[in-house]
């Protein structure tokens, strides 16, 4: 990833930007390094590239992470981010935020 994180600030190509991303979204979110992981995936949810069912996916993703992530100042502000964007209201996950 971290090679690739050179060569993709290159790229001018959006869709390929977003398949970085996502990628990048998901070895964080394996690496267990949960709010990053919550942050890109919630920069994703808000990409008009996607489908709306992709971005809602993202959404449900970064809300996921922000749970699992361990207590701090970041994960508060995740948490507060989370709980105002009117699209997590109807998430099955909004009541544990």
């Amino acid at each position: 990833m971290n090679r690739a994180s050179l060569l993709q600030s290159e790229s001018k190509n959006p869709q390929l930007q977003l398949i970085f991303k996502s990628c990048y979204a998901r070895v964080l979110d394996f690496r267990r390094k949960f709010i990053e992981a919550a942050q890109r995936y919630n920069e994703l949810s808000y990409s008009t590239l996607i489908t709306e069912e992709e971005q809602i996916k993202a959404l449900l993703n970064a809300m996921v992470c922000t749970i699992l992530a361990s207590a701090g100042q970041q994960r508060g502000r995740m948490l507060a981010t989370l709980f105002k964007d009117e699209r997590c209201r109807n998430c099955p996950a909004f009541k544990v935020l």
